[in-house]
């Protein structure tokens, strides 16, 4: 059975509203809420996410724009949040085509830097000034074998500085 159509040919809207509390909608899955996934209000201007009913919050949009992953009370722009054991990445840059997994750090018209695993370079970890990728301009690079270059990309020993101590 269908419990809600809506179709238009222009703009379309749902409102759900409370004169007091919270104004919630709520998708719910079978059996009984199982597969719950909620956008809701919670009367405090922000918008929660999540799933498994309204009390698990996964993410949260502020007024102020700031979003937090795990965090009810994002204290940036993007804020990812924890609190356990597990020792995996909780933030992952994720290639799977031939181009580099990277950071990109801007100062705008100003500065650029970049990092990242150079997928064309053996997968070398490298820090870059260039802002455009990290396979030119390169400062810094980790090879895997764990040898380190400063001002090469193409470390023979422990630590290779191009150039010398100074």
């Amino acid at each position: 059975s269908q419990a809600l159509n809506v179709v238009g040919g222009g703009d379309v809207a749902i409102e759900v509203s409370a004169s007091a509390g919270n104004s919630n909608v709520r998708f719910i899955g079978a059996p009984h809420g199982t597969g719950d996934v909620y956008v809701a209000n919670k009367a405090v201007r922000k918008l929660f996410l999540g799933t498994g009913g309204i009390t698990p919050t996964h993410m949260v949009i502020e007024s102020s724009g700031n979003v937090g992953i795990g965090s009810t009370s994002p204290v940036g722009l993007l804020d990812v949040y924890r609190d356990d054991t597990a020792t995996t990445g909780q933030l992952v840059v994720q290639q799977d085509g031939a181009g580099d997994a990277t950071l990109r750090f801007l100062l705008k018209n100003t500065q650029s830097w970049m990092m990242g695993i150079d997928n064309s370079d053996s997968d070398k970890l490298k820090i870059s000034s260039d802002g455009t990728g990290v396979e030119t301009q390169t400062k810094l690079t980790i090879d895997t074998a764990g040898n380190v270059g400063i001002g090469t990309t193409a470390p023979s020993t422990l630590v290779e500085i191009q150039g010398g101590l100074t």
